[in-house]
């Protein structure tokens, strides 16, 4: 026991004086490595949130299901809402829609369109939100295979360059990250060479008079 805290003395007070006789070596490791701790925090935190923002603003991109005529929304609703990829369903029925589109062609009387083409021409719409832009398009295909399904429309290209984005995305991330990794160890590594080679006589020293090579680098490592 006695030798053992005799050996945890000696380490401990070699490497502060380690530390010490580093001096402005020392400060500009530590500097250096605060600064690139810095930077890939910064670049962490920043690739993360624009990964969330991609995947919140893929998710708002909407599949528009478009039911056959005669088929109403609240028959395929809830098969919609059982898919684990939809992450909100809204309804749209024929005459909301119709309304809606009688509005918008500056149309004052809905019932003589209505009339003039023999009733409401339009079919119930469901819009489906993704939890993820890369779910769209398996969510797009579950909807086309439900019965009473028509047509469904989404926007392939934006997914697909959402999808191209994240990804590109993330390897700049990672090539930050193992370059910003490369260069702390770098850094440290350098610095600890340096060291040695300023104490290379006093290692000569300890070498001749037995100390084995683990013993002689271990305060080197617990430095740096």
């Amino acid at each position: 026991m006695l030798r053992l805290l005799t050996k945890s003395d000696y380490l401990l007070r070699e490497t502060l004086l380690g530390l010490k006789r580093g001096g402005w070596m020392n400060w500009a490791a530590v500097s250096t490595v605060t600064v690139l701790l810095f930077l890939f925090g910064t670049s962490l935190q920043a690739s993360w949130q624009l990964d969330k923002l991609l995947n919140q603003f893929g998710s708002q991109l909407e599949v528009s299901v478009y039911l056959s005529t005669g088929v109403q929304a609240r028959d395929i609703e809830p098969l919609v809402q059982a898919m684990p990829e939809a992450v909100e369903v809204t309804t749209i029925a024929k005459e909301e829609a119709w309304a809606t589109l009688v509005y918008d062609m500056g149309l004052s009387d809905i019932t003589g369109a209505t009339e003039q083409l023999n009733g409401n021409p339009l079919v119930d719409e469901i819009k489906v939100k993704a939890k993820q832009s890369e779910d769209v398009p398996s969510l797009a295909e579950k909807l086309k295979q439900l019965q009473g399904v028509d047509e469904v429309q989404y926007v392939d290209e934006a997914v697909q360059r959402i999808a191209q984005l994240n990804e590109g995305l993330n390897w700049v991330s990672l090539g930050v990250t193992a370059l910003l990794t490369l260069t702390a160890i770098a850094v440290i590594t350098t610095t600890i060479r340096l060291i040695v080679m300023a104490r290379r006589r006093e290692i000569e020293v300890m070498q001749l008079v037995g100390a084995t090579t683990t013993w002689i680098y271990l305060p080197l490592f617990c430095k740096g």
